[in-house]
């Protein structure tokens, strides 16, 4: 076999936020308040600790949402003199949502051959909202979800959907585990703003402060929803997870229609759609890769075709096979993209 010499390069991946369901969660972002807030803020959340910890768990581990829902709370960019409020808590809470949901469209600008991603990401995130909550519906804080899981495997379009959403911080991996003969499944915590913005956890539209902190602490970890692609996103969403018209092959620009023949960044003639669908489409024999690696690729991969590499951005499947690492990896993305340049 090849050696990669790039394969001893390995990388340790560090989460950058807190886990909101850890030991000792909220005294961590208490202190938060209590080093970035001035005491004269600081001083008007007296007797209103349930607002910080609420605000605390909505921002899902993130200190930067924290302390922008903290400002709104105390209205630090307005009249100082107004009192914290579960009202205005409720308002900051619902501002992160938004905020977060717009990371995640923002990526359709970002990357424009994945806006039909995009679009089924969207779509993917409100039908979790409303499996958590039909599911929280007659069921105790202790007994409350704000997990989904689906079912194993997740094909690299959901893959790819959901990479995005995690990208965007709207869920996050949990990882698989499995429920015997129902299967493996893959879980993802959907982000606290959201599930308390949406009422997912089944509480009502007017209900305490108090009651929501206590339902996400005491919640049963280990339960969640569970479903498949299609009970998700219905029978036809694979036709929906596709590539969107074929960007220039030059600079990358979005095609603006489906007639257009010459790129309207660089000038550069755009290859025929069709064309770039066959590409898309081809067997990954077609690129000039050893034998070794297309057999190890199709043994220890799922990716059979040219469009199964580009959708897999991070290399997380190609990596599975023998003797690809990093350097071989970033070749195999390479040679896919010429090969739809042609």
């Amino acid at each position: 076999p090849e050696l990669d010499v790039g394969q001893h390069h390995e990388a340790e991946l560090v989460e950058a936020w807190y886990r909101p369901d850890s030991d000792g969660y909220l005294a961590t972002m208490r202190g938060i308040v209590e080093r970035r807030i001035p005491s004269t803020l600081a001083a008007r959340l007296t007797g209103r600790e349930e607002l910080i910890d609420y605000l605390a768990l909505a921002s899902f581990g993130l200190p930067r949402g924290f302390l922008v829902m903290l400002s709104e709370l105390l209205g630090v960019e307005e009249e100082e003199t107004q009192n914290p409020t579960k009202r205005r808590a409720d308002a900051a809470v619902a501002n992160h949502a938004a905020s977060v949901r717009e990371v995640f469209r923002s990526l359709a600008v970002k990357i424009p051959r994945y806006r039909n991603f995009v679009d089924v990401g969207g779509e993917l995130e409100r039908s979790f909202v409303g499996a958590l909550r039909r599911y929280n519906g007659n069921r105790s804080n202790a007994q409350k979800a704000v997990t989904v899981g689906i079912a194993d495997p997740l094909g690299p379009e959901m893959s790819k959907v959901v990479e995005m959403l995690e990208y965007a911080g709207v869920v996050r991996d949990l990882g698989t585990v499995s429920r015997g003969v129902k299967g493996v499944f893959h879980r993802y915590e959907l982000h606290y703003a959201l599930v308390v913005d949406e009422n997912a956890l089944a509480l009502g539209r007017s209900v305490a402060t108090s009651s929501v902190v206590a339902a996400l602490i005491s919640r049963n970890a280990s339960a969640f929803v569970r479903g498949r692609g299609s009970s998700y996103l219905g029978p036809d969403f694979l036709e929906r997870c596709t590539l969107d018209l074929a960007p220039c092959q030059n600079c990358g620009a979005p095609r603006v229609s489906e007639d257009a023949q010459f790129c309207m960044r660089c000038g550069r003639p755009l290859m025929e759609a069709s064309i770039y669908e066959e590409l898309l489409n081809a067997s990954i024999d077609l690129l000039p890769l050893t034998s070794n690696k297309v057999s190890a690729l199709k043994s220890k991969t799922s990716i059979r075709t040219v469009k199964d590499i580009l959708l897999d951005d991070d290399s997380t499947e190609i990596r599975r096979a023998p003797y690809v690492g990093p350097v071989w990896s970033a070749r195999i993305h390479r040679y896919a993209e010429e090969f739809v340049s042609v």
